[in-house]
């Protein structure tokens, strides 16, 4: 089967170039074609055009995909509308090349107690760390791969383990900056081993009084959604990750009431709730960009798929949007309460299985 792919791709010269541009192509491509060609093409095309030849790792539509990968699985996965960045693009050097220099120094910090397996496993996590929301919010994060790695290493019995936990506690942007949302073309689930971490070295962080003070005094919350009725209205769901269908069946129940769900990019990424006690600050941070991408693409509310999502943004609401800098006012309802007022033959769950 033959697909017509529009594709937008980054263009970048770090010696000569101040900003980085985009170009756009389009190419009638087979199912069976690697995405290795596809690149290749586009270089043919254009000389100013690089892309990595060993390590092929790169973006589309912000998933990390390998250049092994076909055009039809990255069809099935991504639609006929491809957006092409590098792995990094604040590390990109030319093209779709970086500099990865950071994936090395990352190591540096379990170097002195790892062996040639340890090397070997976390050469192969190379797409993985990359692949990092975390990075988004600090720039400087250490990375998922390192932190894997140690947990492999402890995993095994390791006699350094407290050496290697302080190693990776001790960054700013190590460990407490840590909660597992990767964005792999093909998904791995590694929360087990990045809670396991959490819990054997954890220990919260003392607050500044002020900031207690503050915290006290500031007890604001987000708007309830109040109306009659939902017809003409927009949307937003938050699911959060591992959420196959649940939009999809929103969709449904809103369209069959005049209404209808908004789509926004931050709608399955994690929102900070599991460092809430370790990295405050930075766990607000992420609650305030999913709930800044609903309020900005215009959605009337924000439903949240799962009631504790929701009670912990109430929870955190003020310091939310002091991390952001911002006000956010946008009203916000847990499904079930949604599904009562306005979705009176729905289900009290979104979920598929309901």
């Amino acid at each position: 089967m033959k697909h017509k792919i529009s594709i937008e791709a980054f263009f970048f010269d770090a010696r000569k170039d101040y900003l980085p541009y985009k170009k756009h192509f389009t190419f009638h491509l087979s199912d069976t074609v690697p995405l290795r060609d596809v690149l290749e093409m586009i270089a043919r095309r254009e000389r100013e055009f690089a892309y990595p030849r060993s390590r092929c790792w790169f973006r589309t539509n912000g998933r990390v995909v390998s250049g092994a990968r076909t055009v039809g699985e990255a069809v099935r996965r991504l639609g006929k509308e491809w957006r092409i960045t590098p792995l990094s693009e604040r590390r990109a050097r030319h093209g779709l090349i970086i500099d990865d220099r950071d994936f090395e120094q990352a190591f540096d910090l379990i170097a002195p107690w790892a062996d040639a397996s340890d090397r070997a496993y976390y050469e192969s996590l190379y797409p993985l760390h990359y692949a990092s929301e975390s990075f988004r919010f600090t720039p400087e994060y250490i990375g998922d791969a390192v932190l894997l790695t140690a947990h492999r290493m402890i995993e095994r019995g390791h006699e350094a383990e407290e050496e290697i936990l302080l190693a990776l506690a001790q960054s700013d942007c190590g460990l407490y900056c840590a909660e597992y949302d990767n964005n792999l073309f093909d998904p791995r689930d590694e929360n087990t081993a990045f809670q396991e971490l959490r819990r054997r070295i954890f220990r919260p962080r003392r607050r500044p009084l002020i900031r207690k003070l503050g915290e006290k005094l500031c007890r604001k919350t987000p708007p309830s959604f109040e109306t009659e009725s939902i017809e003409g209205g927009s949307f937003a769901l938050y699911t959060g990750p591992e959420a196959t269908g649940e939009y999809e069946r929103f969709a449904q129940l809103l369209e069959a009431r005049g209404a209808h769900a908004l789509a926004f990019g931050r709608s399955d990424r994690l929102i900070g709730r599991s460092l809430i006690e370790c990295n405050p600050s930075f766990a607000r941070l992420k609650a305030g960009a999913m709930i800044a991408d609903a309020f900005d693409s215009g959605a009337t509310a924000l439903v949240f798929s799962r009631e504790v999502d929701l009670a912990y943004v109430r929870e955190q609401f003020a310091g939310i949007e002091r991390e952001m800098n911002r006000q956010l006012p946008l009203p916000m309802i847990a499904f079930s309460d949604f599904a009562d007022r306005y979705l009176s033959d729905a289900p009290r769950s979104v979920s598929v299985a309901s």
